[in-house]
């Protein structure tokens, strides 16, 4: 394998402007970032362009200004000159070839088109009195370059090219409520127990804030949640903060916790919902989302049926029917099944005592029903006969 050759080369750390290379075969196109530049190559700079270079040993190059010169081994620093040669090698004004090049690239046309044509000795058709185009020839520029030797070859494995306006510098922030740790996906509590939501935010600005709301649902604050006094945490849950205006976020990625206490209550009633929602403000535009909870209720009310024990025939057995355990609301409706007549009974139904098989309905007032309250009564009426016969007995359940 043939070994590397040692030619001066620098890569391409900066840019503006369309800047041309012609290679030393001839061929030519527009210089890219990263690329990179050998000697001997040619390069056709125009007004209110440069070219940034970087050299092996770290040195960098600029050229700037409307210039057409060849680049040479001392430009990266791999001979030693004097310093007349510095003098020598300032770079010189655009030539009117050049000039015609970027005319050219004005245009939108070839830029090599409207060159002249080359010639190998003093009888060419081209060129000037040596038979060729004219160009300057850079042997240095005056730029404090170190003199060291670069032992490297030609690098083939440059990076490819890259186009710095678009690459994604300011990614869009995006923000998620749902479950602590995760925030992902709505949260269910039992009653009494706190509500714990995550708030997951990426890519936010410096100077960001966040803001926290909670909102009804079928729950109602104060009475099933707190919307008012809730805190947040921004360590997992060590610590925690009362909420009390927006959260200044850092730069990058954040997960908070909110929580919010629930009432454990004594009603009987539905689950119940209530939702919170995050707000971010990063570099002036607002990106949202919200999670619901759900709380579950524990309260079960529990019916007891009281009454007579005995009464004289021909009278009513009065009985009544209690709440205990939990209460009920405005509206709830509750149906009970009676029944009477049991086979354990010694008074036959309809012969001694009226029949109350049935259901009963009874829908709790405004205000609804407290726990120990009577929510309905009826009566059973007993026949009064002529016949002697020892007591006896029904039963009413509450089936």
């Amino acid at each position: 394998m043939a070994a590397a050759s040692n030619i001066a080369q620098g890569k391409v750390v900066a840019l503006t402007g369309k800047i041309i290379a012609i290679m030393p075969d001839g061929s030519q196109h527009t210089v890219q970032l990263g690329e990179i530049v050998a000697s001997g190559t040619r390069l056709i700079i125009p007004q209110d362009a440069y070219i940034e270079m970087q050299s092996a040993n770290g040195d960098i190059v600029r050229i700037a200004e409307a210039r057409d010169l060849t680049i040479t081994d001392d430009v990266f620093g791999t001979t030693q000159a004097s310093a007349t040669d510095a003098t020598d090698a300032a770079l010189a004004p655009l030539q009117p070839e050049a000039q015609q090049v970027l005319a050219q690239l004005n245009n939108g046309l070839d830029p090599l088109t409207q060159l002249e044509a080359t010639a190998a000795g003093l009888g060419g058709a081209g060129g000037a009195e040596d038979g060729g185009n004219s160009y300057v020839i850079l042997g240095r520029i005056s730029e404090g370059i170190t003199t060291t030797t670069l032992d490297l070859g030609l690098d083939t494995t440059a990076a490819t090219p890259t186009d710095a306006g678009t690459s994604n510098l300011n990614p869009t922030p995006t923000i998620e409520v749902g479950a602590a740790g995760t925030a992902v996906g709505d949260i269910v509590i039992n009653e009494g127990e706190n509500a714990v939501f995550g708030v997951n935010i990426t890519n936010a600005a410096p100077g960001s804030t966040l803001v926290l709301t909670f909102a009804d649902g079928t729950a109602l604050s104060p009475a099933d949640y707190s919307s008012g006094t809730f805190q947040y945490s921004t360590d997992g849950g060590a610590t925690w903060t009362t909420y009390s205006g927006s959260i200044a976020i850092a730069a990058g990625d954040s997960l908070l916790q909110v929580r919010t206490t629930t009432v454990a209550d004594t009603v009987d009633e539905p689950n119940e919902t209530f939702n919170l929602s995050a707000t971010l403000t990063s570099n002036g535009v607002n990106y949202s989302d919200g999670a619901t909870a759900t709380i579950l209720d524990d309260d079960v009310p529990v019916f007891s049926l009281t009454g007579d024990a005995s009464v004289a025939e021909g009278s009513a057995a009065s009985y009544s029917i209690n709440l205990s355990g939990a209460s009920l609301v405005a509206g709830q409706s509750v149906t009970f099944q009676i029944g009477t007549g049991l086979q354990v009974d010694t008074a036959t139904e309809g012969v001694d005592y009226n029949s109350e098989d049935g259901t009963l309905t009874v829908t709790a007032p405004a205000g609804g029903w407290a726990a120990g309250t009577t929510v309905a009564t009826f009566s059973v009426t007993t026949v009064n006969d002529t016949l002697y016969d020892p007591s006896e007995k029904f039963t009413v359940e509450l089936l």
